[in-house]
Formats: structure tokens, sequence, C-alpha cells
């Protein structure tokens, strides 16, 4: 076993090869297991995995040996790490002090999160990639991370991206997933405690983040943002427009009812907050680069109730498909991506105003919701993110203009 990498089951369950380790483990939370990868870097590796498949649960400890030169031995490394002693944020941060009082004035506020991993040397974040012989066939790039193999490892290594509305369910997913694929991360939102979580379980794991406050409805929020990236990591290559809101809101009301408030409120943040954040964006992008807004299937049919959200999502298609053409030049692609019914918080608000709607109960409603979709299956939020990571991905670079669905289904009656 010299110089290969030892995975030892705890509980007297021996020694496991990679792969027996790679087939058998369990996710681990997202935090845990970027934390979990640091120490791995370290030397160590403690998380939970199947013992010899026999549905036992052990300790898992990864050993690396000493680092022998010798043909054909398995070895181990994190991929994207940075020379010793390198430190690219060092000057950013002694300016963070300067800069926050300029953006607060504006009524913007930020916050560097990034906590004690950002001293850990080789900062790779989200991916332990095995190298073995005997998997290179069959496994490329394996994903310690996510308990599973995988050969999308490090596809966004020292890419910087945005992703607004990034405190919770989707937007939190897609940061999350961007990190671990080796972006730095900017999220932004109007709920500083949520934006905090999200950049602490990304720093965590030793990867990049920081987060400002601020609401997309303010053209200025989305310059500083853009601005922050720039000044931050020195450049912008993905933008992620999350940040959205919906509500039920009836046609034909009376006037005074607070109906066109909260219409114009859905139509601003959905719409005019995306094309904010792209044009803000594209004033510092350089190319090629990606932009990215999560619509919903609702851009594509209606429903009763919707006619503000329905409006403001069809919209974004016609947002990225002119904006496609005219960025293309510089090699950035501009698409949005549809989710249907996603188990997310705001999903839930929906699923109860419908069963209120209707005098019945949320388990009723979810029921109904569930069986018009083929695949009978919400989308998880985890989900949306790869396929995010996906399109913000070399394996995506002729896919441009595009409203494209991840709905189990729900688009398959539209016309």
């Amino acid at each position: 076993m010299r110089g290969q990498v030892m995975f030892q089951l705890g509980e007297g369950g021996g020694v496991a090869t990679p792969e027996l380790f790679l087939r058998h483990s369990q996710p681990l939370e997202r935090g845990p297991r970027l934390e979990a990868l640091r120490r791995a870097r370290a030397g160590a590796f403690h998380g939970s995995a199947l013992a010899g498949g026999q549905g036992r649960l052990g300790t898992v400890l990864i050993q690396r040996q000493p680092e022998v030169p010798q043909p054909g031995r398995a070895r181990c490394r994190a991929r994207g790490a940075r020379p010793k002693g390198a430190d690219p944020d060092t000057k950013n941060s002694r300016n963070d002090v300067n800069r926050r009082g300029e953006d607060e004035r504006h009524g913007h506020r930020d916050h560097d999160a990034e906590g004690d991993a950002l001293a850990l040397q080789g900062r790779a974040c989200g991916r332990f990639v095995v190298h073995a012989p005997e998997m290179a066939a069959e496994e490329p790039g394996v994903n310690v991370l996510r308990g599973k193999a995988m050969t999308t490892a490090r596809l966004l290594d020292g890419q910087v991206a945005i992703v607004t509305g990034g405190g919770k369910g989707i937007g939190r997913s897609i940061a999350i997933e961007l990190a671990a694929s080796g972006a730095r991360v900017l999220v932004t939102g109007r709920d500083e405690g949520a934006l905090g979580e999200t950049v602490g379980e990304i720093a965590h794991g030793g990867g990049q983040a920081r987060h400002l406050v601020g609401d997309v409805r303010e053209e200025s929020h989305a310059r500083a943002a853009a601005a922050r990236a720039l000044e931050t990591w020195g450049g912008l290559d993905v933008v992620v427009a999350n940040a959205g809101m919906g509500g039920t809101v009836r046609m034909g009301g009376t006037g005074g009812d607070g109906r066109l408030a909260r219409a114009r409120a859905i139509l601003d943040t959905n719409l005019l907050g995306t094309y904010h954040t792209f044009d803000a964006a594209l004033s510092v992008m350089r190319g090629p680069g990606r932009l990215l807004a999560i619509s919903s299937v609702l851009g594509k049919f209606g429903t009763a109730g919707q006619a503000a959200y329905c409006a403001s999502k069809a919209g974004l298609h016609g947002l990225v498909r002119a904006v496609a053409v005219e960025v293309g030049p510089r090699r950035i692609t501009c698409n949005a991506v549809c989710p249907g019914w996603v188990d997310t918080e705001m999903a839930r608000a929906r699923l109860a105003d419908i069963a209120a709607e209707a005098s019945g109960t949320y388990e009723q409603a979810r029921q109904v919701a569930l069986d018009a979709l083929p695949l009978r299956r919400f989308v998880e939020p985890e989900e949306v993110a790869r396929f995010v990571v996906f399109l913000c991905s070399p394996a995506s670079d002729a896919i441009t203009g595009q409203a494209l669905s991840i709905c189990s289904g729900a688009t398959a009656f539209a016309g």
C-alpha cells in the first residue's frame, strides 16, 4: 500500500480501496463536507461511510502516504491549489474598511466573511480529485465532496461569479455549487443573516465568498456588486441573476387595494432587477463569460392569479435572447433557466396560498401539483444548481439565447 491513498474504516472495518470508499460513501451535510475536504488536504479526513457495503456506519480516515515518485502508483492531489504563501486577497482585505465606508454611504454593506479558511494554503474549494491508474479509464475525475464519482471536478477554477438572491433556496444552492466547482463567489441580497450563512458555509470548507447587502431593484446596488467583484478578485466571469419575488395578484380588483404595488414589486424585482444586474456586469466583463437568469416555467405558460409573475418571467426570455445577440461577439453567452416546482420556501408559500384558495390542506395542494408532473416529483435546489454549473462550463459554449427548463416535465404539455 506504499504511496497509495488508504481509506481506513473504523469499528473494525479494515482498509478499503479508493474505489470502495467512493462507491459506498454517504453524503455529508455540505458545510462538514467542505470542512472534511480541508482536513484531507492536510493529510487526514474524517467522515461517514458504509463499511464494506454492509450498511454499517463507520469512521473514515483518509491517510496520505509520503510522496514517492513511483510508476503506476495512485496519487491524490487537490486541484487549483495556490503556491505556498500566495494570498491575492491581502491587499483587498486591507482596503475593505475604506470600500465598506464608501458603499454604506450608498446603502450597501459588504462583509469579508471568508474566515479562517482563507488563511489555509492552497485554498481549493469543494473538490478533492483522486487519480489512480485503475480508475482513470472510467473515472477521470472523482468528486469526494459529493460522495460519488464525477467528471466535472473544478470546472470553474479561478473564475469569479456573482449570485443575486444568494441567501436561501435556489440561490444558496447555486452559490455553494459554483464555489464547489472552483469559483470565487459574491452573493447579494436583502437578508444579511441569510447571506452570511451562505458565505460562512462556503468559507468553512476553504472556499472564497463574500456578500453585499442591497436590493436588485436599485441600479446603484447592481453597479456596486460588479465593482466589488472586480476590485476583490480582478474580474467577473459568471453572473447568475437569481433574485426573485412571487405572489398572487388577481386582476380586476378595486383601486387602492395594494394590487398595483405588489405587481410592480414583482415586475421590478424579477425583470428590471435582472436588467440592472446584467447591465452593470457587462460594464466590467471582458469575455468569455456567462450571464444566467433564473426564470420559471411560468414564463412559458400561464396560471390564474400569477399575471404579474408570469409577465416578469416571460419578459426574462425576451431579455436573454436580445442580450445573447448583443454580447455574442464578445464570447459571452446569455441564457435563462426555467425551474418548475422546486422544494423551496417560495414554493411552499405558493402551495399554502393554493390550499387556502381551494379550502383544502397543504398536503392536498402539494399532491395535486405532483400529480400534474410526468415525473411525479419536485426538483431539488441542488439539481438546479448543477444545471447552472453546466451552463457555466465549457461544455455549454454553443448554448446561448435559450430558455431551458428543469421542471420534471411540467412544460411537456405547453405549446
